[in-house]
């Protein structure tokens, strides 16, 4: 049987680095890179087809959470146009003929839609990695400039921290990590997803891959980078952040993270 793999995981929030683990593995099926872009990055299924909701990666489409209406409502997905175009993108891995076929997409938007995709999909699997949402909330609002102030940074923040309990509570294979667990205990985080999905046997963490850094796109193992973004935040970012973040401590609480400042 084949499988799915979903990286269910949000923006700002890691997902690039394990697309592009997962793309070494010899059994994984990835849609194409993008051209233009180094070679680096790997197309996400809400920009191969038109069929479902999509949000560009600037202006308000970095805030997505805001918009969650759209991602939940089941009326707005086309999903025989969908599956046709995301097979054809498919089919132009090497890996396609495969005997064990592991297909592969990637879109933040994933963490709002793993009901509609277990449906759709059969051995659907979904990794979420999460991430401290004061460290997630500093760089949205760095991609977005002056049209995005801390506040609205830190709500996408938590929201997505929610839907990912959400998740990890309703839902079937669904494995999730913290990002910060990658740099304390990679070969428990590596172990139990090359473990638990049959053909992912050679997942690693330790491989030299293009990761998405500060400065841009390097060519590393992952670095720890949350200690240089939550030197950006000044203390009034801390405060509206704590406001923000108070009203959801059950969410920080259930994935240990802790109120700063």
């Amino acid at each position: 049987m084949d499988t799915h793999i979903f990286v269910t995981t949000g923006n700002n929030s890691g997902s690039t680095f394990i697309l592009n683990l997962l793309d070494l593995c010899k059994n994984a099926i990835c849609f194409p890179r993008n051209d233009g872009e180094v070679g680096y990055t790997i197309s996400e299924g809400q920009h191969v087809s038109g069929s479902m909701p999509t949000f560009k990666l600037s202006n308000d489409g970095l805030v997505w959470t805001e918009q969650l209406d759209k991602v939940f409502n089941t009326s707005n997905y086309n999903w025989d146009c969908i599956k046709k175009t995301w097979n054809e993108e498919w089919r132009k891995n090497k890996n396609f003929h495969n005997k064990e076929r592991i297909f592969v997409e990637k879109s933040p938007h994933n963490l709002g839609r793993v009901h509609i995709l277990q449906e759709e999909f059969d051995n659907a699997w979904f990794l979420i990695q999460v991430r401290n949402p004061y460290v997630v909330a500093e760089g949205i609002r760095r991609r977005m400039g002056s049209s995005c102030d801390i506040r609205r940074a830190g709500l996408h923040a938590i929201r997505m921290l929610g839907l990912a309990k959400t998740s990890l509570e309703k839902y079937e294979q669904v494995l999730a990590w913290r990002y910060e667990d990658l740099f304390c205990k990679p070969y428990v985080i590596q172990n139990m997803i090359a473990n638990s999905i049959i053909g992912l046997e050679d997942f690693s963490l330790q491989e030299t891959i293009p990761s998405k850094m500060i400065g841009g796109y390097q060519e590393s193992k992952l670095i720890d980078q949350n200690q240089r973004q939550l030197d950006s935040l000044s203390e009034k970012d801390f405060r509206i952040l704590n406001s923000v973040f108070d009203e959801y401590s059950n969410i920080m609480t259930f994935f240990n993270y802790r109120r700063l400042k």
